[in-house]
C-alpha cells in the first residue's frame, strides 16, 4: 500500500513540474526570492516613515485635544497607500534566466510595496500613541503652568499679553480665552476680550473679532466709544471677504456703530473716520445721496482731517455724477 501512494506522489510531482514551463519555474523562483529581499528593505522604510508621520501627527492631535476648548470662544491622518496593480507577465522566453529575472524584479517590487506598508502601519500607531500622550500633557502643563506653578487668572493675562506683543498670536488667544472660560469673574474680563478681539484680527479671524466688539459695545461702557470704531472698521472689511447675501447686513451694523460714536461722543477724536465709514456704507446700500451729504460734510467740518482727502477721492467716483 505505501508503495501504491509513493508511487502516485511521485507521479504527480513529475507531471506538475512538466506542467510548468522553465519560464514559470524561472519566475516563481525569482520572484519569491526578490519578494523576501524587497519586502525586508520596505519594512524597515516603513517603519522609519511611520515614526516621523506617527511622531507628527500624535503631537498635533494631543496638542490640539487640549487646545480645542480654548481655540474659538465665539462664541487620524491618512497613511500612505500604494495602488494596486496586476502585473501582467509577457512571456518573451521560455528561458528559466528570462523568468527568473522578470520575477525577482516583480517580486522585489511587491515585496516592498507590501513591507513598506506594514512597517509603517505598525510603527506609526506605536509612534502617534507615544506622541500623543507626551504632547498632551506638555500642552496642558504649558498652558496652565509657570515655572511648576499654575498660574492665576492675572498671570495668565501677562503671558497673553507677551505672546501677543512678541507676535505669538495663537497662543495669545488660547490665553486669552482659558480667562474667559476658567475665570469667568476676572478682573482682567474687560480687557482680556479687547485683546482677544485685537489677536483675532491678527490671525484673520475678523467675524469672530467683530462679535467681541460688539459684546464690549453692549457690556463695557468704558470700551464702547473705541469698540464702535473698532467694530465699524472691521465690519467693513467684511464686505469683500463674505459673500453678497451677507454685504448689506455688514454695512447696516457698521452704520449702527458709527452712529454710537457720532451722538454719543460727539468730540470724539473718530468722528472725521466714522463719518467717512458711515458714507463708504450708505454708498454700498445704493443711498448714494446719503452718502454724498456725509462726505461734503467731513470735507467742510474737518478739513485738515486724512479722512477728508480721502472723502474727495471717494466723491470722483462714477457713481456720485450720475
Amino acid at each position: 500500500m505505501k508503495t501504491t501512494v509513493s508511487i502516485f506522489i511521485l507521479l504527480f510531482i513529475t507531471t506538475l513540474s512538466f506542467s510548468m514551463t522553465p519560464f514559470d519555474e524561472g519566475y516563481k523562483t525569482g520572484y519569491d526570492l526578490g519578494f523576501d529581499k524587497g519586502y525586508k528593505s520596505g519594512y524597515n522604510k516603513g517603519h522609519i516613515a511611520g515614526s516621523t508621520k506617527g511622531k507628527s501627527d500624535g503631537m498635533n492631535k494631543g496638542r490640539m485635544s487640549v487646545l480645542k476648548p480654548y481655540i474659538n470662544l465665539s462664541y487620524g491622518p491618512s497613511i500612505e497607500k500604494y495602488s494596486d496593480k496586476n502585473i501582467h507577465i509577457r512571456r518573451l522566453s521560455s528561458s528559466w534566466e528570462m523568468g527568473y529575472d522578470l520575477g525577482y524584479k516583480e517580486g522585489k517590487t511587491e515585496g516592498y510595496k507590501s513591507g513598506y506598508d506594514q512597517g509603517k502601519s505598525i510603527e506609526y500607531k506605536n509612534a502617534f500613541r507615544k506622541s500623543y500622550i507626551l504632547s498632551e500633557q506638555k500642552t496642558h502643563d504649558e498652558l496652565y503652568y509657570k515655572d511648576e506653578y499654575k498660574m492665576t487668572d492675572k498671570q495668565q493675562y501677562e503671558n497673553a499679553i507677551e505672546n501677543h506683543q512678541s507676535g505669538n498670536f495663537k497662543n495669545a488667544r488660547n490665553h486669552f480665552n482659558l480667562i474667559l472660560r476658567d475665570y469667568p469673574d476676572s478682573q482682567f474680563v474687560k480687557e482680556t476680550l479687547w485683546w482677544c478681539a485685537k489677536t483675532n484680527e491678527k490671525l484673520n479671524k475678523k467675524i469672530d473679532s467683530a462679535i467681541i466688539y460688539l459684546s464690549l459695545i453692549d457690556n463695557f461702557q468704558s470700551l464702547r466709544e473705541k469698540a464702535s470704531v473698532e467694530c465699524s472698521k472691521i465690519l467693513i472689511d467684511l464686505r469683500t471677504e463674505t459673500s453678497s447675501s451677507h454685504k448689506n447686513t455688514y454695512f447696516k451694523q457698521a452704520i449702527n456703530c458709527t452712529k454710537i460714536v457720532i451722538n454719543e461722543y460727539p468730540e470724539s477724536e473718530f468722528i472725521p473716520e466714522v463719518m467717512y465709514i458711515q458714507g463708504i456704507c450708505y454708498e454700498n446700500l445704493n443711498k448714494t445721496e446719503t452718502s454724498r451729504a456725509i462726505l461734503l460734510d467731513i470735507i467742510i467740518n474737518f478739513p485738515t482731517s486724512p479722512f477728508a482727502a480721502k472723502a474727495k477721492i471717494q466723491l470722483k467716483k462714477p457713481v456720485y455724477s450720475r
